[in-house]
């Protein structure tokens, strides 16, 4: 696939938009993150289970990750896509390897 790097920015700033107005939204609430990579691999969810007060239980989910290949392999434009984030405060969001 082929990603226009001007429309990558624009939607990845309104993520970060979107996440910035929920931050606000639970400022002085207590908060538990879990980022995609760390539940995608089965960590966190004991903690996630102790913030919610319930007892640890082991956890399955029917999905599993469908692209296996590296995006380096799936973008068709990756250099250019990463030297357009590279240029953003997004330049760690494209995963490497």
């Amino acid at each position: 696939m082929r990603i226009d790097p001007e429309r990558c920015i624009e939607a990845i700033e309104g993520i970060a938009r979107q996440e910035e107005s929920l931050d606000r939204l639970a400022a002085g609430h207590r908060v538990a993150e879990l980022d995609y990579e760390a539940l995608a691999m089965g960590e966190g969810l004991t903690d996630v289970q102790h913030f919610l007060g319930v007892g640890p239980e082991p956890l399955a989910s029917p999905y599993e990750r469908l692209r296996t290949r590296p995006l380096e392999d799936v973008i068709e434009n990756y250099g250019e896509l990463a030297a357009a984030l590279g240029r953003t405060r997004f330049a760690s969001d494209l995963e490497q390897g």
